[in-house]
């Protein structure tokens, strides 16, 4: 998000990964991937990974989305610490669990 992005935490401490399932959505796959190029171009610090097999959503037995985002913060162990299905009402939360998770 925006808010993410104007907060500029250290790399070495944070990285923002976008994993994209293209089943999980109506659009075509070729347009998905143009949609990618214009975010990484915008997003420069975040990674987008297109996960065809579809094993990070197996991996962490995800339910479909329909179309929506699934955001996880994990700390620096893996360990899943917040997991949301959907937009986020309040970024503020989250980037404080973030900010939180960075001084540990």
């Amino acid at each position: 998000s925006e808010a993410l992005r104007k907060k500029r935490f250290p790399i070495t401490k944070y990285q923002s990964i976008a994993i994209v399932n293209l089943e999980d959505t109506w659009k075509p796959n070729f347009i998905i991937r143009q949609i990618l190029k214009i975010k990484q171009r915008r997003y420069e610090r975040a990674k987008f990974l297109v996960d065809e097999a579809h094993k990070f959503a197996k991996r962490f037995a995800l339910s479909p989305t329909d179309n929506q985002f699934i955001t996880i913060i994990f700390d620096k162990n893996g360990i899943c610490k917040f997991i949301h299905y959907g937009e986020i009402a309040n970024v503020n939360e989250v980037i404080s669990l973030i900010e939180r998770l960075i001084k540990e």
